[in-house]
């Protein structure tokens, strides 16, 4: 925020005061939020342990359904031929 002479004039001294206050209200906030997310990382390197990822569950046979878990089972089934394209040659 700029607090020359000529935003005064313009502004008025309580509107350039309550915006230099929101001003360092969303600075300080920002500054408490990288702290407590550096100290938090920091934390988490010296326990060393790291979150696990959730185990999953199911198939994706229970997840699309018999009739489109089979597409990609058998490459000589007639719903994939001729999807993708052609083997080379022999050499």
């Amino acid at each position: 925020m700029n607090i020359e002479r000529k935003f005064f004039r313009v502004l008025g001294l309580t509107k350039v005061t309550v915006l230099l206050a929101f001003t360092l209200v969303g600075y300080n906030l920002d500054r408490i939020r990288s702290f407590l997310a550096s100290t938090a990382a920091a934390t988490a390197r010296l326990t060393g342990r790291r979150p696990r990822a959730k185990r999953r569950r199911g198939t994706w046979t229970d997840l699309l359904g018999p009739q489109n878990a089979a597409i990609g089972s058998d490459a000589s089934s007639p719903q994939t031929a001729g999807a993708g394209p052609d083997p080379p040659p022999p050499t």
